[in-house]
């Protein structure tokens, strides 16, 4: 099945066929006989804006690099001008060419595009010196912007699919990676969730101030499930109940303990243990976690206090 991508860009090499196939010719006479003229003075204004523009010449630093990009610019408009409708399939590679090569050596478009701004405008000074009628100089003008708006827009194209199938791939090595560190990964987190329990523990019991207790969400913890996760473990049914019981603990469990006056503090202090641990509970059941490779599982620690460690003093938990 085509992609929306290929839908459009059949879409817009449609246009392009339709647009050339019927425009005047003495267009594309007159542009190319403005570049030919000119060619000296165009190139000299494109190496110059390559060296000026700040973005640009970070990626494109030497005057050799400059060089062959420029090369390469004057071959693309030389190709741009010969409007021919039969050669759209090679129009179209070339355009996407442009965009995949832009894409790999790190030239945002919209840097390029401000080129094709003042390519238009090089071009529609040069047509104010030429002795045209005013309906010819406004169809030459038309299909000036025509040819170059619409190349810039396949280019657009290629150049945001290439990066997207770039970023894909550096996405794939990256979980690979940490589907291959799982164990330590797990030893990790379980102490950062440990360290929260002990530092809410300690906060609780020995603060003459409570009322800014740490949150599981916020702890070295709640960062990974936020951010890495969700990542690693896409898809997974399991994290989002683990997100719900944090969630559960910061909004409802943490400001009861905040709202504790310091009399009530020996009685609460020993039930945060297994509060939290009820809550928590749901992370580490029978069952493990599966990578998304399917091959690796997370089993899950059952060392949380049994109910039967509280004690029984008939305080309503």
């Amino acid at each position: 099945m085509p992609t929306l991508e290929a839908e459009a860009l059949r879409e817009t090499a449609a246009e392009w066929q339709a647009y050339v196939s019927s425009v005047d010719t003495r267009c594309r006479e007159i542009l190319h006989r403005i570049l030919t003229d000119h060619i000296q003075d165009l190139c000299d204004r494109y190496v110059a804006f390559l060296t000026k523009d700040r973005e640009i010449a970070s990626v494109i630093p030497t005057d050799a690099g400059r060089q062959e990009i420029t090369e390469l610019f004057l071959k693309w408009i030389e190709h741009l001008l010969m409007l021919d409708p039969d050669a759209v399939d090679e129009y179209c590679e070339r355009q996407k060419e442009v965009g995949r090569m832009m894409a790999r050596i790190g030239l945002p478009p919209y840097a390029l595009s401000r080129s094709m701004r003042k390519l238009k405008l090089w071009f529609i000074s040069h047509l104010g010196t030429l002795p045209l009628s005013s309906e010819q100089l406004l169809e030459t003008v038309k299909c000036l912007v025509f040819i170059i708006d619409i190349s810039v827009e396949i280019r657009a194209a290629s150049f945001y699919s290439r990066q997207a199938k770039h970023a894909r791939l550096e996405e794939t090595y990256r979980l690979q990676a940490l589907c291959q560190n799982l164990a330590m990964e797990k030893e990790r987190q379980r102490a950062a969730l440990m360290e929260w329990v002990q530092h809410i523990l300690t906060s609780f019991c020995q603060s003459g101030d409570i009322q800014c207790l740490p949150l599981l969400g916020k702890s070295d913890f709640g960062l990974w499930l936020d951010h890495k996760a969700r990542l690693l473990f896409e898809g997974a049914m399991e994290v989002g109940v683990i997100v719900d019981a944090v969630t559960r603990i910061d909004t409802d469990l943490v400001p009861a303990l905040e709202s504790a006056v310091y009399a009530e503090r020996n009685v609460v202090g020993s039930l945060i243990a297994y509060s939290a641990g009820d809550s928590l509970r749901q992370i580490q059941p029978e069952q493990s976690f599966r990578s998304p490779s399917g091959n690796r599982k997370w089993p899950r620690s059952t060392n949380l206090p049994a109910q039967s460690a509280l004690p029984a003093d008939g305080v309503d938990a």
